[in-house]
């Protein structure tokens, strides 16, 4: 493959890791840094105050009730989550747990896991109603992982507690939640890395880690706090991606031309 990188005017690789990786094939090849271009994403301004007004109608007894969310699940991740919650609902009983399989050809296999575990769900994708009794919303649609992550106090993102290398940690980073994956992350290794940093991620190995980290967060809104805010701090440092990369293009362009 070296002829053909050796051909391309330019190369941007988003973190050094991949810079090395291209370097290990062409070893003159200049390589510059861009950055990942899913932080510059923008969340629109108006999610908030929908969620908001959700979750004071989720509200049981006046009180608002602790929301998690497991995003990106895989297949075997769906269980362990669901043992980790039966372990959060005998402390909080009024937790909810929004969970949201990675692939949608899985989504009736995810209902019928849940339905077996004996916990009373809903479905988004049936516009079902949140009660007081649900204690599972299943995440049963496209395109609206963004909105469910507004939802949730505490995020843990799944692809990472089974061999698959992790999924997208960034869009719960931008809207400031904490962060929980497993220790399979190898498809996102600086951003990881960056975020283990900076405390805004805890790795968990098996469900009695998650339901521990998820009893944490809920006893602690201070904690819940800070480690979103930390989490958001990775997230807004790493933007300008999209800049960088027309601005070499521009210049690149102009040789050219």
């Amino acid at each position: 493959i070296s002829p053909a990188i050796e051909s391309l005017d330019l190369i941007l690789a988003q973190f050094e890791s991949d810079r090395r990786g291209f370097q290990e094939i062409v070893h003159q090849k200049e390589i510059s840094l861009c950055g990942n271009l899913k932080f510059d994403q923008d969340i629109p301004s108006q999610l908030s105050e929908i969620a908001k007004t959700v979750r004071e109608d989720w509200s049981v007894d006046g009180l608002k009730r602790p929301v998690l969310i497991a995003a990106s699940t895989h297949d075997i991740e769906e269980e362990i989550v669901l043992n980790s919650f039966k372990d959060v609902i005998k402390q909080y009983p009024s937790t909810l747990l929004i969970l949201v399989p990675r692939h949608l050809e899985r989504f009736g296999k995810v209902k019928n896991i849940i339905k077996n575990s004996g916990l009373q769900f809903a479905c988004r994708s049936k516009k079902t109603s949140v009660t007081s009794n649900t204690q599972v919303l299943l995440g049963d649609t496209i395109g609206e992982l963004n909105f469910l992550y507004s939802l949730a106090d505490v995020a843990f993102v799944g692809g990472s507690l089974i061999d698959h290398g992790g999924q997208n940690l960034l869009e719960p980073s931008a809207q400031s939640l904490p962060l929980l994956s497993g220790p399979s992350l190898r498809n996102f290794l600086d951003i990881s890395d960056q975020l283990k940093l900076n405390e805004g991620l805890t790795i968990v190995n098996n469900s009695k880690e998650l339901s521990d980290a998820f009893i944490k967060y809920i006893a602690d809104d201070q904690e819940i706090k800070r480690a979103g805010n930390k989490a958001f701090e990775v997230f807004m440092k790493n933007r300008g991606a999209l800049k960088i990369i027309t601005d070499e293009l521009d210049h690149l362009l102009k040789e050219i031309v």
